[in-house]
């Protein structure tokens, strides 16, 4: 469970040279918000630094955001909310690997 603006991390991933993207998936919210009032960014424990919020998408009804290119590190997972008030629910980060284009 996340809830934002409550000063706490919403979760946390792990990337490895061979896994370097992450998706942040958010489901169940409470209250139901178009995805484009979410924002997403990773923060490496080891080092402090931070992505860009990153404005979560709506996929068929799944909302998810996804980073590239990460360096091998484990993150912890900040969402924002842009309205008044909070939104609560449930998210899943996952580690996942690059697909090269020939």
């Amino acid at each position: 469970m996340f809830k934002t603006g409550d000063g706490k991390w919403d979760g946390n991933v792990k990337t490895t040279s061979t896994y370097n993207m992450a998706e942040v998936v958010l489901y169940n919210l409470k209250p139901n918000v178009k995805a484009s009032t979410l924002k997403v960014r990773l923060c490496s424990r080891s080092t402090g630094n931070c992505t860009n919020y990153k404005t979560v998408g709506d996929f068929e009804g799944a909302y998810l955001v996804s980073f590239s290119y990460l360096k091998p590190a484990t993150y912890d997972v900040d969402v924002a909310y842009t309205g008044s008030g909070s939104v609560s629910g449930k998210l899943d980060a996952i580690a996942g690997r690059e697909i090269q284009k020939n």
